[in-house]
């Protein structure tokens, strides 16, 4: 198979597929009823979506707000520039300070990054909590990092510092197959 026409996401999936490597017979499974922790969790996962909607879209918000604001100063800058009066860019300029200090836009500013860092850290924490994805990238050694090393033939992906700190480079240390290399897993 050539691997260079794939993405990543694709690559990756083919690579876990399930029953790819396993000779094993997957059974169906029974339907079961959880404990309440769970339907809890699923409550607080619930209302910490629509926390995350509501800050992006607080971080939308503001950043229109900075954007209008940014681009009302550069209007009165391209003219600034266009001015030939000493004494007229020294107007001009001390305009755009004034405005830019009651209009607070430094501080508009700092808010937006902010948010900006508020919506990737929530980002990142929704990401992490989705458990299909957390167990087809997660390195099966460390259970820590994500992986970036594919191992060949048996399939089986591992991160570079797991891979370095295996002892037996022969053998995956997964499923024990002869190793004929491992190749390094690139993101698209």
């Amino acid at each position: 198979m050539n691997f260079a026409y794939l993405d990543s996401r694709s690559l990756l999936e083919t690579i876990l597929a399930p029953g790819l490597h396993s000779r094993e017979e997957t059974l169906p499974s029974v339907p079961m009823d959880l404990d309440s922790r769970w339907s809890d969790f699923e409550k607080e996962l619930g209302n910490f979506k629509m926390e995350f909607t509501r800050a992006r879209a607080e971080h939308t918000k503001l950043n229109a707000k900075y954007a209008q604001k940014k681009e009302d100063t550069n209007i009165i800058g391209m003219i600034l520039d266009n001015v030939g009066s000493q004494g007229l860019k020294d107007k001009l300029s001390s305009i755009i300070d004034n405005y830019e200090q009651e209009e607070g836009v430094d501080a508009l500013a700092q808010q937006c990054r902010e948010a900006a860092g508020k919506v990737e850290a929530m980002k990142k924490v929704l990401m992490d909590t989705n458990p299909d994805r957390y167990g087809k990238f997660t390195c099966f050694v460390c259970m820590d990092k994500l992986v970036d090393a594919f191992i060949d033939p048996c399939g089986h992906v591992i991160c570079d510092g797991c891979w370095l700190r295996t002892r037996d480079k022969e053998r995956c240390p997964g499923c024990r197959t002869l190793v004929n290399g491992v190749r390094k897993i690139y993101n698209m």
